[in-house]
């Protein structure tokens, strides 16, 4: 039998690889640090690009358990962002941190048939004060709602969906660690899109294993400038979200 990938492959072995920016941990079922072969669990720690430090944590060969950023490398003090997933890899919550205390958006997420994410619940914080709670009812991802607007247009790749599509099947690779287990599945990724046609806070709404999350991660982060979207002329704030197909052919 002879795997026939759906696209190139080319990461390499995930514990070959530790740089000072970043590193990895084999846990057991106690979170306890021991050896790949009889690890539960992989802590993944990295600096992320605005300087602080994310700590991934996932099932061993399986989707992800949380994600806590820190502003320090020791895990001390929470700044950024914190994500919290279902044991099917559905993203349960998202919460923002500055120096220990919440401040920023926390969002509580509920999963409709067909990987559906909306909001189910929003909560504003203002250092670790509750300012406002907010039922977005049916709208998905707790965005604006543009609706009664006359002139909407929404964000968009350079050269539209060709070409979106295009970069997808050029640049999506592979990763060995997961084609070694013969692991597969649709990672999902939310994001925005900023008034300037940045990519922001890219998100892994449906976690399937470490190496095709990241590699997800990196195909969103590394896409370049969008056009940004826009409402009556005026450029807003848009809410993206990419499934990413990683498939294993089995010819015989």
């Amino acid at each position: 039998m002879k795997l026939i990938l759906t696209i190139c492959l080319c990461f390499g072995s995930l514990f070959s690889i530790a740089q000072f920016k970043e590193s990895f941990y084999a846990l057991d079922k106690q979170w306890k640090q021991t050896d790949e072969k009889s690890a539960k669990y992989l802590l993944w720690i990295h600096l992320d690009s605005a300087g602080n430090w994310e700590y991934s944590y996932y099932h061993m060969w399986g989707p992800m358990i949380k994600l806590q950023t820190y502003k320090d490398h020791d895990g001390t003090t929470l700044n950024g962002l914190s994500c919290y997933y279902y044991t099917s890899g559905n993203l349960d919550s998202i919460g923002h941190y500055k120096d220990g205390k919440k401040d920023g958006k926390f969002i509580k997420y509920a999963f409709l048939p067909h990987d559906t994410l909306r909001a189910a619940m929003l909560y504003d914080y203002v250092r670790d004060s509750l300012i406002k709670v907010t039922d977005p009812g049916r709208d998905t991802l707790g965005k604006p709602n543009y609706k009664d607007s006359s002139d909407v247009k929404e964000s968009i790749f350079p050269g539209g969906i060709i070409q979106w599509q295009q970069y997808l099947q050029h640049h999506l690779q592979y990763p060995d660690r997961a084609m070694s287990r013969e692991i597969q599945g649709i990672v999902r990724m939310i994001f925005q899109i900023d008034e300037d046609g940045n990519v922001v806070e890219p998100i892994v709404s449906k976690s399937v294993e470490y190496s095709l999350d990241r590699e997800a991660f990196r195909i969103i982060v590394n896409s370049g400038k969008w056009e940004p979207a826009s409402v009556n002329g005026r450029k807003v704030v848009s809410y993206k979200t990419q499934p990413l197909v990683f498939k294993l052919e089995v010819s015989k």
